[in-house]
């Protein structure tokens, strides 16, 4: 396996959930401002209101959700691909400081995130949001302990050669 494509699907990883976190709630402060304009207009029948006024109200519910289990999902791929991943103990410190990469630019997208909710528009929206906010305000955490179970699972599990 190419040790190059592992280090940048990480940080790929790390970074994308960046990314779908503040696209969702860009998506929900203008799917809000959208109800909210249709809701004034008078040419568009109750029933389409109400329609897309129950979208409007479960549409961070559902995507909160939806956050929370492909980021779990994805941990438990992580953790079942190290366990299938033929091991190297010559390689340990150097995911020792993909570790500490991974950390650093985990910690810089938890700062970014909080930063970036600051703003008016953005804050209300991601009070909707209860699950994301909190796995993105604690993003270094959830990454390095992430990182970290990885590289028990990878380096923990018997040989099946026999060797060291």
């Amino acid at each position: 396996m190419n040790k190059r494509g592992v280090i940048s699907d990480a940080i790929l990883f790390t970074i994308m959930l960046f990314v779908v976190s503040i696209g969702l709630l860009v998506v929900y402060v203008a799917y809000d401002n959208i109800n909210v304009a249709l809701s004034g207009n008078d040419q568009i029948p109750q029933a389409e209101k109400d329609r897309f006024d129950e979208g409007a109200d479960a549409f961070p519910t559902t995507w909160d959700y939806v956050f929370l289990t492909v980021f779990i999902g994805v941990v438990a791929g992580v953790l079942i691909i190290s366990y299938l991943l033929a091991t190297q103990p010559v390689f340990f410190f150097v995911f020792m400081f993909i570790v500490v990469v991974l950390g650093g630019l985990a910690g810089y997208i938890a700062n970014a995130f909080d930063e970036i909710i600051l703003d008016p528009a953005l804050s209300a929206s991601a009070v909707s949001f209860p699950i994301m906010s909190f796995i993105m305000s604690n993003y270094l955490l959830f990454i390095v302990v992430t990182v970290m179970m990885m590289l028990i699972v990878f380096y923990a599990k018997p040989n099946v050669d026999g060797g060291f």
